[in-house]
């Protein structure tokens, strides 16, 4: 996934996070991947409890969550899938197509 929102990232298509809270659109292609690695770096990072306190109190309260502001896990995360070891050639057609299987 950190691959992919890399890609996404290096095309200019990333939206900020509060988009993805609240206004996530199902059917958008980009913007479930990055969902899905941010989901991923705050349980590789900071754990299911965490994850699972993102779940139900919301992006909103990160700062009670992590310590962080919402703003500030942003941006790491953007630093994190910018990591060498997350550079990919991602064949786009073969997602849109199958999905990521």
């Amino acid at each position: 996934m950190h691959a992919l929102a890399q890609a996404i990232n290096h095309q200019g298509k990333l939206v900020p996070f509060s988009t993805l809270t609240d206004s996530f659109d199902f059917r958008a292609l980009e913007p479930s991947l990055q969902a899905a690695s941010m989901v991923q770096y705050i349980y590789e990072i900071y754990g299911v409890t965490a994850l699972k306190a993102f779940w139900a109190q919301g992006l909103e309260n990160a700062q009670n969550i992590i310590g962080l502001s919402a703003a500030e896990l942003e941006k790491r995360w953007t630093i994190h899938i910018q990591q060498e070891k997350y550079t990919a050639n991602i064949n786009w057609q073969a997602i849109k197509n199958s999905g990521c299987e």
